[in-house]
């Protein structure tokens, strides 16, 4: 059961990235996007795309800051939230999606990662 509940949740957030449509977005975005989806899918129990909040933004930050940004770097980890913050404000137009922005006059975003 819990077999298919994981591959019942891997086709809804699937879908919910479009990560497979052939859309307006370059292939560094879908790239992006990807690692994003992999992140939630991998690390959370998110089911809907839009509770992927700015916790879990933080967390994808430390996920690969943990790893020493070998995987991925540190520039492109900024960008893929960026793209994501992209993503669910403009592409999906979802209502009260968080505005992520991982620069460097937003304090109050990197004291978040200390915790």
């Amino acid at each position: 059961m819990k077999v298919l509940n994981q591959s019942t949740r891997y086709d809804l957030l699937r879908a919910q990235f479009n990560l497979d449509s052939k859309s307006m977005m370059n292939d560094e975005m879908k790239n992006s996007l990807n690692r994003i989806f992999s992140y939630v899918f991998n690390h959370t129990k998110i089911m809907y795309i839009e509770f992927i909040d700015e916790k879990v933004c933080c967390g994808y930050i430390k996920h690969h800051h943990s790893k020493q940004f070998e995987e991925v770097s540190y520039m492109e980890t900024l960008k893929d939230i960026k793209y994501f913050n992209h993503f669910i404000q403009n592409i999906k137009s979802i209502k009260n999606a968080p505005n992520i922005k991982p620069s460097i006059i937003n304090y109050s975003f990197w004291m978040k990662l200390d915790n």
